[in-house]
């Protein structure tokens, strides 16, 4: 079992600075939720069929903690404001992402819609079909979430 690091004064009795004590808390964070992972039987098998040597699962875990999900790019060419236009939403993470979710909001900022995001069988890019009308694009902002499993969110947002 490791030991975590001390966070009293660090060496020769300088104190530790903010930025170690967050750096310090990250690790804590990703080493509780790896011996979580590894305990619990539905996020094992997730870590164990990703490990490949010589990586073990907990490290897989760890590092999925560790690095949250990114958005590379959003897909609006298909929004034109119509119930039933799709978004694609390109999202990658080190093992998966597990959830999207899209909100969009008109002009004056007010939320017009906000739902999950699906991935299609076979697909890389998640979908999300609109369901609300929008009669005014202009301005129109376009905010999506992807999370991974332990939790980690990323958000990224576009005016339309």
């Amino acid at each position: 079992m490791a030991n975590f690091p001390d966070l009293s004064p660090g060496t020769f009795g300088q104190p530790v600075s903010p930025r170690k004590q967050r750096r310090l808390a990250k690790l804590k964070a990703c080493l509780r939720f790896a011996r979580f992972a590894m305990g619990d039987p539905h996020f094992r098998p997730y870590y164990t069929a990703a490990a490949r040597k010589p990586c073990l699962p907990f490290n897989m875990a760890f590092l999925d903690a560790y690095y949250a999900p990114a958005i590379p790019r959003i897909d609006i060419t298909g929004y034109t404001g119509q119930p039933g236009d799709t978004l694609r939403i390109f999202a990658t993470d080190n093992l998966m992402v597990y959830s999207v979710r899209v909100w969009i909001y008109d002009r004056h900022g007010l939320l017009l819609e906000t739902g999950e995001a699906i991935l299609p069988p076979d697909r890389k890019d998640w979908v999300y079909t609109v369901s609300a009308a929008n009669r005014c694009i202009e301005e129109t902002s376009i905010k999506v979430m992807a999370m991974d499993l332990p939790g980690n969110q990323t958000y990224k947002s576009v005016l339309v």
